[in-house]
C-alpha cells in the first residue's frame, strides 16, 4: 500500500459517522465471572461517509477520490471531525470565535531534551482523572505545527515533517529543556478492503443512496504485540550470552553452566507498553546470570538472578512518555 498526501473532502468527512474503537475479547464464565483480553494498546478508528452524502456531486466527488486513490488500494488523509486538534476538547470549532492551538498543547515524545537528540515526535495526550494515554501524531497539518522549547515559542531552527510528526531541531535542545507543541492533525485513512466496488442507487432527480462506504485508520510505524500473557514456556541449557527476541516463549527457563553469563532482553522498542511480558526462571541450583537490555539500547544490567530465584518484566511509561523496564 501505498500514501497518497491528499485528504479526503472536508465538506462530506462533517457529516461521517464513527471514531476510535478496541479489539477486546470478554469471556464469561459458568459462574457469571468475566475475563477481559484487551488485544491492542491503542484504539483503531473506523469512520463510514456514505451517511453524508445525499445529493449527485456529493457523491460523484467521492467517486472522482476513490479512483484517484484506486478504491482500497492506497492511503490518504483524513479529518475526523470529532478530534482533529492538540487542544483540551480536542476541536476547535465548537465555540466562536474558534479556538487556536498553542505552543504549550501538549509534550513531545520524549518531552525533555538531553544536548544530543534532534528528533522529537509529535504526540496527543488524552486525560481523564489520573489515567493518562497517549497517541503518536505522523499527519500534522503543514503549517499549523507551533513549538516551543521550556514554553519559549520557537519560530526559527527547526523543521516539521508533515508525514511523520517528526520536529528536527537544527541544535539539539539543552539537558533537560522541556519540548511542547500544538497542531491541527489528520487520521492516516483508507477505504476498507471490502470497497473494492463503489455501489450507489439513484432513487430521485437529485438524490442517490449509497449503503455504506467504509473507511479505516492505517496503523503508523511498529506493530504493537497484544497485551495479554502470550503464553508458552522454554527450557534453555546454555552455555554462552543468551539474548531473546520478541518472538520467544513468555516463559523462560535458564539453566546455566557457568558464572558470569548475561541474558539480553528483547529490544523495547518492539514491545508494548504493559505485559507482563517475560518471566524468566533460574532453574540452576548453584550459578547466577545477570540480565541486561537489548544491546541496542546500551546493553546495560538491570540485575543479577541468583539460583532458584525468578522475575518478571513489565514495560512502563517514564515522565518523558519513554518505554522502560520494570521488574518484580
Amino acid at each position: 500500500m501505498g500514501f497518497l498526501d491528499i485528504r479526503f473532502p472536508d465538506a462530506i468527512a462533517f457529516g461521517a459517522t464513527g471514531g476510535p474503537g478496541f479489539n477486546t475479547s470478554v469471556t464469561t464464565t459458568t459462574g457469571g465471572h468475566s475475563q477481559r483480553v484487551v488485544r491492542w494498546s491503542e484504539p483503531l478508528r473506523r469512520y463510514d461517509v456514505s451517511t453524508a452524502i445525499r445529493t449527485h456531486a456529493q457523491y460523484a466527488e467521492v467517486l472522482e477520490f476513490w479512483i484517484a486513490v484506486r478504491g482500497p488500494g492506497n492511503g490518504w488523509r483524513f479529518k475526523d471531525w470529532t478530534d482533529y486538534a492538540s487542544v483540551a476538547g480536542h476541536v476547535l470549532h465548537d465555540v466562536d470565535p474558534p479556538r487556536a492551538v498553542s505552543d504549550t498543547d501538549t509534550p513531545t515524545f520524549p518531552a525533555v531534551g538531553d544536548a544530543i537528540r534532534t528528533d522529537f515526535q509529535l504526540q496527543k495526550v488524552y486525560v481523564y482523572g489520573p489515567v493518562l494515554r497517549t497517541r503518536i501524531i505522523t499527519k500534522p497539518v503543514a503549517g499549523t505545527v507551533l513549538v516551543a522549547v521550556d514554553t519559549t515559542p520557537q519560530t526559527t531552527g527547526f523543521s516539521v515533517n508533515a508525514n511523520t510528526g517528526v520536529i528536527t531541531f537544527a541544535t539539539p535542545p539543552g539537558e533537560g529543556a522541556l519540548i511542547t507543541a500544538g497542531y491541527e492533525f489528520d487520521v492516516p485513512c483508507a477505504f476498507s478492503e471490502e470497497l473494492d466496488f463503489l455501489p450507489a442507487a439513484v432513487q430521485a432527480h437529485n438524490h442517490i443512496a449509497v449503503d455504506s462506504i467504509p473507511i479505516i485508520e492505517i496503523r503508523d510505524g511498529l506493530e504493537k504485540p497484544e497485551e495479554f500473557w502470550y503464553g508458552d514456556a522454554d527450557l534453555r541449557q546454555i552455555t554462552g550470552d543468551l539474548t531473546l527476541s520478541a518472538g520467544d516463549a513468555r516463559v523462560q527457563s535458564v539453566d546455566v553452566s557457568t558464572s558470569g553469563l548475561k541474558v539480553f532482553l528483547p529490544d523495547i522498542a518492539t514491545l508494548a507498553f504493559g505485559g507482563a511480558h517475560y518471566l524468566l526462571v533460574n532453574v540452576d541450583t548453584v550459578e547466577s546470570f545477570a540480565i541486561h537490555e537489548s544491546t541496542s539500547q546500551g546493553g546495560a544490567q538491570l540485575l543479577v538472578l541468583t539460583a532458584g530465584a525468578h522475575v518478571t518484566f513489565w514495560v512502563y511509561k517514564d515522565v518523558s512518555a519513554q518505554k522502560k523496564w520494570l521488574w518484580t
